[in-house]
């Protein structure tokens, strides 16, 4: 008998847990539909392109500040799970230690780093269309980070809060409505930083 065939063992697909992980793949896939969404409309909202961290870290929604505690490396006992003014001071925290910083960007992927690279070398914030052109879109990224992990290349930043997006108003003359430009922004206290450790 060839290799797949109907008396193959191994291409049984109907065995035990099978069934379970078709569900929770399921799952995960409205989860992160419903999510990409519910990010979108975050992704609209206004942010100055001179952002300092803290103010970047009040703006980030709770589920993100759980995710952000853990790709941060920081102890159990370190964050808060109830008090989300504790979480963003230990987050903004860790985002100006160096040690915290070096175990995020190590655990990066090289594309996560070749993107950071090319906002900061852009001055430190940049239009979103030139960085998905260039790195890839987010889709699937989905919202609850603390559950299911973003997997794009600037989700891994956004996951570290090393990059974040929303829109910047843009004026025009000759009475012409303004422009709402997306745009990617890594805090401005944060990219010397950044800059003497990549």
């Amino acid at each position: 008998m060839k290799a797949g065939g109907a008396d193959d063992p191994e291409d049984d697909r109907s065995g035990p847990g099978s069934h379970e992980f078709d569900e929770g793949e399921r799952l995960s896939t409205y989860y992160r539909h419903l999510g990409d969404s519910r990010r979108e409309l975050y992704d609209r909202e206004p942010i100055d392109p001179a952002i300092n961290i803290a103010a970047a870290v009040r703006r980030m929604p709770a589920h993100w500040l759980a995710a952000a505690c853990r790709v941060l490396h920081l102890d159990q006992d370190e964050t808060p799970s109830a008090n989300r003014k504790a979480r963003s001071a230990t987050v903004l925290a860790a985002l100006q230690s160096r040690v915290h910083l070096i175990g995020a960007i190590v655990s990066m992927s090289p594309t996560a780093l070749a993107a950071l690279r090319s906002v900061l070398e852009a001055g430190g914030c940049v239009a979103l269309i030139a960085l998905t052109q260039e790195f890839g879109d987010m889709h699937g990224d989905g919202w609850l980070w603390d559950q299911f992990p973003p997997t794009s290349c600037l989700g891994e930043l956004r996951w570290r809060a090393f990059l974040h997006i929303g829109r910047l108003r843009v004026e025009q003359d000759g009475g012409l409505p303004d422009l709402h430009v997306p745009i990617a922004v890594v805090p401005q206290d944060l990219r010397g930083p950044l800059c003497q450790l990549l």
